[in-house]
This record gives C-alpha cells, structure tokens and sequence, in this order.
C-alpha cells in the first residue's frame, strides 16, 4: 500500500481561519462569497498560497493559539481591501461588530450590533464604542437618542434619572 500523506496543518487552530478567508474569497458556492470574492476581495499571494506564511505572519502580530478565539478575529483595516500584511490586524469579535460596513439596510437598535457612528468631539466612533466609554448600557443611551431625541453627546452626559416609587410606610 501506499504512504499515507498527513497534513498538520489542519490541527491548527489558525487554519480554519486562514482556510475560511480562501473560501471566502474564492469560492463562489460559499454562501457569503457575495461579502467578499464576489466584491473583489482578494488574498495577497504570500498568503494564498503559504499556510506557513500566514501562520508566520499572525503570531508576529499577536496570535495567541491559547486565547479563546472569539478575541482573536482577522480584520481588514480597510474594509474594501485585500487580505494581506499591510491591511490585516487581529481583533475581538466585538471590535469587528463596531467596524463592519453599512449594508444599506436600517440600524438595528435592540440587542448587539448597533450600527450607529457618532462623531463628539471630533472623534468618530461606534456609539457600542461611546457607551463603554462613558460606562453606560447601550439600549439606555440609544433610548435618549432614539426615543427622547436627546444628542448622542447628551445622551451620553445626563445624569441616570429614574423615577422612585413612593414607598408606603
């Protein structure tokens, strides 16, 4: 019988990802590849070409294989580039959420994936990113804005007024 090749790079944890940006892009069955290929996203041959590359390449800039992977997701810098070095970064799920590009489609305003960018003094950034900042729960400040008509910046700065309920004594 023949040798029997064994390929060790799917044992890796990077693979899937590194297998999943191919698919991605190249693939046209897969059912996203309208997101990505189908937009003319492409990976740098280095990379396409070169598991070992990539994986080289990843733990140079952060890749920890010990650390649970939804904090560790590759993200395109410029979200209308290519796969490569010079555009590529590792990020939390979260951090991803924030920088995803509009579809065209309305804001979703209950749960996660609050699509609103704000600009306050003169930094723009994800209203998810402004609520962390200052401390609060993202569905009380998107209630200010959305449903009081208060301005992100207020919103953002108004005291927590909640009615008290008499108590009977």
């Amino acid at each position: 019988m023949g040798e029997r090749i064994i390929d060790h790079r799917s044992r890796d944890r990077l693979y899937p990802i590194w297998n999943g940006m191919i698919s991605r892009c190249y693939n046209n069955n897969h059912p996203k590849y309208h997101l990505w290929g189908g937009r003319g996203i492409k990976i740098c041959d280095e990379w396409r070409n070169d598991y070992w590359a990539f994986k080289k390449w990843a733990v140079a800039n952060g890749y920890d294989e010990s650390k649970h992977r939804k904090y560790q997701t590759i993200e395109r810098v410029d979200n209308d580039g290519d796969y490569c070095p010079e555009n590529c970064k590792w990020a939390t799920a979260k951090e991803q959420r924030a920088n995803c590009r509009k579809l065209g489609r309305k804001p979703r305003v209950r749960g996660r994936g609050y699509k609103y960018n704000w600009t306050i003094g003169g930094e723009t950034r994800s209203a998810v990113s402004w609520c962390a900042e200052y401390g609060l729960s993202v569905p009380m400040v998107m209630y200010r804005v959305k449903t009081k008509g208060m301005a992100p910046e207020q919103a953002l700065t108004a005291p927590n007024e909640r009615p008290r309920k008499n108590k009977k004594d």
